[in-house]
């Protein structure tokens, strides 16, 4: 339809502009709530391989402890009285010379290295939690619960 001159023309009404319905209440809230759904499902799923990754790393923690209680008896010939003494001591090798008379060979490095460590210089488990050295046995365990018979 034409327009007089000077006349503004006729705008189209906003139903024939867009020539859609909008979205209702209802579907927006089932968007939201799959949408929802599907990030429970993701951060579920990454808490889970995170349990995973420290239960790795707890595992290759202890074998590195014990051992470094073993080459400390091996080398000092006893067993170290507690963590602490085991993380902070360093390595001497005893050696005997040709002539019989021995002498010690001091390493730059310590029975344990590369730990995350807590305060006094302790190490800590990858959940946070302390190790305990058992005086008897000389057996290093975390003291995570749920983990502590590994």
């Amino acid at each position: 339809m034409k327009s007089p001159e000077g006349a503004r023309p006729e705008r189209p009404s906003r139903s024939t502009l867009f020539n859609c319905r909008g979205r209702t209440l209802l579907e927006t809230v089932l968007v939201l709530f799959f949408i929802l759904l599907l990030l429970v499902i993701v951060v579920d799923r990454f808490n889970a391989s995170i349990v995973s990754v420290k239960e790795g790393a707890l595992r290759i923690e202890l074998s590195n402890l014990r051992s470094g209680v073993n080459l400390f008896a091996m080398t000092k010939k006893r067993l170290p009285d507690s963590i602490e003494e085991l993380v902070q001591a360093k390595i001497v090798v005893p050696k005997q010379g040709i002539d019989g008379s021995e002498f010690k060979i001091e390493m730059t490095g310590k029975y344990v290295e590369a730990m995350t460590v807590g305060p006094g210089g302790v190490p800590v488990d990858p959940f946070g939690n302390l190790y305990t050295l058992e005086p008897k046995n000389a057996m290093v365990r975390t003291t995570t619960a749920g983990y502590e018979s590994w």
